[in-house]
């Protein structure tokens, strides 16, 4: 692996069973759609929209047409405070991160997420991070590969040069690769790091 890695210069992972979990998770914007399928007033594109759209569980129901009592509301608002309260980054993923920028490589974090589900990982994330790639701001999800020519101007790399990390097959491994970057899969329920996936970084 350390042959096939001489030319990296950059590293860029998933969040969300890549560097974190939820462990309270109840998915309130899963609920929202599944709302919206009773009410007939949900699309083909419903869950691409919530993740390519800045918004709240509120705010993503007015733009789909969802109709729904305040107390189902404010259910679905209570229910995501309790995930987002329980987001926890994997303790390796700090140290690691640290042992990357010493030895000079850029990072960054690309991630299909509702914009809610931001926040708790850059204020958990102790350095300065060179590109983040919130789905909900590029305005398109992996394994589209606009996201990741995105990635690759941010960090002024060629695809190359990146390497992507991540959990999915299809968003953190095959998209990346068929871009042009190198891929590695981690599987955290394997009890996998990332230094065991960056091995030849390291």
């Amino acid at each position: 692996m350390a042959s096939e890695l001489n030319h990296i210069k950059a590293v860029v992972c998933d969040v969300y069973g890549t560097l974190a979990e939820i462990p309270n998770r109840s998915a309130p914007f899963r609920q929202l759609l599944r709302y919206a399928r009773e009410q007939g007033c949900v699309h083909d594109q419903a869950a691409t929209m919530i993740m390519t759209h800045p918004g709240s569980v509120r705010e993503h129901a007015t733009r789909l047409g969802i109709c729904l009592p305040e107390s189902v509301l404010t259910r679905l608002e209570t229910a995501l405070s309790i995930e987002l309260a329980s987001v926890a980054v994997y303790r390796d993923v700090n140290p690691t991160f640290s042992e990357l920028r010493k030895h000079g490589y850029a990072i960054g974090l690309c991630s299909n997420l509702a914009e809610p589900y931001a926040k708790p990982i850059t204020e958990q994330i102790d350095i300065p991070l060179q590109c983040i790639a919130w789905s909900f701001e590029v305005g398109a999800i992996k394994p589209d590969p606009a996201i990741y020519a995105w990635v690759a101007e941010q960090l002024a790399c060629p695809l190359g040069e990146i390497i992507f990390v991540g959990d999915s097959q299809a968003a953190d491994v095959s998209g990346p690769v068929e871009a042009g970057m190198k891929a590695r899969r981690i599987q955290r329920q394997q009890g996998q790091c990332l230094a065991d996936v960056l091995a030849g970084l390291l």
